[in-house]
């Protein structure tokens, strides 16, 4: 068994595409560390940073065949990084929209209730009223 640190960067590539998974392994300790720098400049929490670099890194794996050489590989990944960190930021603000309308819609809720209950508490002495016999008041 080969130390496969010792491997040249194109070598690990062509092992890749071989599916070994320890040419793999080696590729991703190598490029691991600086993706997480990379992504941790879109995404402020380390933790999401890096189970973006291990999604792209997985990637990787999936498509190995696609790759010829290692620039073609760095730049998928730095790439693909990217662009997972600016879909995560997309959904955060997204999400963040839909959280700030349901809370304006709440509060215009509680504030329409209120009147709700006015209107229906209004309502409900004019039926009253309306249902009601006329109270004699003379006594004839």
């Amino acid at each position: 068994m080969a130390a496969y640190s010792t491997y040249s960067d194109e070598m690990l590539v062509a092992l890749l595409k071989q599916e070994d998974q320890r040419a793999f392994d080696q590729l991703f300790r190598k490029l691991y560390p600086a993706l997480c720098f990379f992504a941790g400049r879109y995404v402020p929490v380390a933790a999401q940073a890096e189970e973006i670099v291990q999604d792209t890194l997985f990637k990787l794996w999936q498509r190995r065949n696609d790759f010829d050489n290692y620039q073609s590989v760095k730049a998928f990944l730095y790439i693909s990084t990217k662009n997972a960190c600016m879909d995560g930021i997309d959904s955060e603000q997204r999400k963040l929209s839909r959280d700030h309308n349901w809370y304006m819609q709440q509060e215009q809720m509680d504030h329409n209730a209120e009147e709700n209950i006015i209107q229906a508490e209004v309502l409900l002495e004019i039926s009253q009223a309306i249902t009601q016999p006329p109270s004699s008041a003379g006594g004839s």
